[in-house]
């Protein structure tokens, strides 16, 4: 995170009781090992997320609570221990931000998507559905719907569901059976693909 990124952060923070995320931009693998990378350089190199439009410049109002996502975020120490931090009953992989972006949508909190100072997202290893934290999943989702009435991580449950591995509807979510190792495997992403 650049000086540039934590400056703004801590400017929009004195102005409004809010959670910020700044833009995270995608690197593409081997874009690290090419030695030391400039700002200008990381930011041409980055991939802005499909799915999380951020401004160019300024921030606005996001109100999709869902779209909150802990890699990348800013609020004041005394508005993340009256919204009581992270919620630790989650167990593992996900769901976990998720929750905490529809407690702070509870709150009347506004989340901001700044744009223009981004931050960036190291290539690693990465799966489609990610099976490999499998249990913890299903076990977040779980705890999720008994919180909020809704099913988080909806694609991945679905995918799971495809694969036989779950029963799934609007009432419950059950386990058939584990994910097997080839399963595993062939949810592995391609390494172009970032996201």
């Amino acid at each position: 995170m650049s000086s540039s990124v934590c400056g703004r952060m801590q400017a929009l923070l004195a102005e409004h009781d809010a959670v910020v995320c700044p833009e995270v931009l995608y690197l593409p693998a081997g874009a690290v090992r090419q030695g030391p990378l400039s700002e200008i350089d990381l930011k041409a190199a980055g991939r802005p997320h499909p799915v999380r439009p951020f401004p160019q410049e300024g921030e606005r109002p996001e109100g999709n609570p869902g779209l909150f996502w802990s890699l990348a975020f800013a609020l004041r120490r005394a508005t993340f221990h009256r919204l009581g931090g992270f919620d630790e009953t989650y167990v593992g992989y996900g769901a976990e931000d998720t929750d905490l972006g529809f407690r702070i949508a509870r709150d009347g909190l506004p989340l901001l998507f700044a744009g223009g100072a981004p931050v960036f997202h190291q290539h690693h290893e990465g799966y489609d559905p990610p099976l490999q934290h499998f249990r913890a999943l299903i076990a977040n989702a779980k705890r999720f719907h008994a919180a909020w009435s809704i099913w988080p991580m909806d694609g991945w449950l679905r995918a799971m569901a495809d694969l036989g591995l779950i029963d799934w509807s609007s009432d419950g979510l059950t386990i058939r059976r584990d994910p097997t190792l080839a399963e595993i495997a062939a949810a592995r992403k391609d390494p172009a693909n970032p996201f």
